[in-house]
């Protein structure tokens, strides 16, 4: 009985030295190689910080109110407008406005059909559309 237990001692031992050798000689999780990783997307341009891009109107004059494409910060501050089509005679529908990956271009329909991009930039601290470049027809 004697040599019963001390075998079980032992082993136990051996089974928690083991055990502990093989966590010693494990070998280490690498971080990936910085190279191979995607870096996360770029928030939206500049300290203005315009996170939301939409449809609003805005008023041309007392009589009349027309659709534009604005921005604003995640707490609702700073809209601004960054496009409008607008003439005396018409008004043409922007809609749908998305960021694009890298955070310098918004993407919107206009008229509901026609696919354009926007270059978004900071002007003295506020973001200007500049640029609307017609990228779909009639989608």
């Amino acid at each position: 009985m004697k040599k019963l237990l001390y075998s079980l001692a032992v082993l136990a031992l051996l089974g928690a030295c083991k055990k502990e050798m093989q966590e010693s000689e494990a070998p280490t999780v690498s971080q990936p190689n910085d190279q191979l990783t995607k870096p996360p997307p770029p928030p939206p341009p500049g300290n203005a910080n315009p996170a939301f891009a939409f449809r609003d109107n805005y008023q041309v004059n007392p009589s009349r109110s027309v659709p534009g494409i604005f921005v604003m910060d995640v707490t609702g501050a700073n809209k601004t407008k960054v496009y409008s089509n607008y003439t005396n005679q018409t008004s043409q529908y922007p809609d749908n406005a998305a960021w694009s990956g890298d955070g310098t271009k918004l993407c919107f329909t206009l008229n509901s059909a026609d696919v354009y991009t926007l270059n978004i930039s900071l002007v003295n601290g506020l973001p200007v559309g500049t640029n609307a470049t017609k990228i779909g027809d009639g989608v």
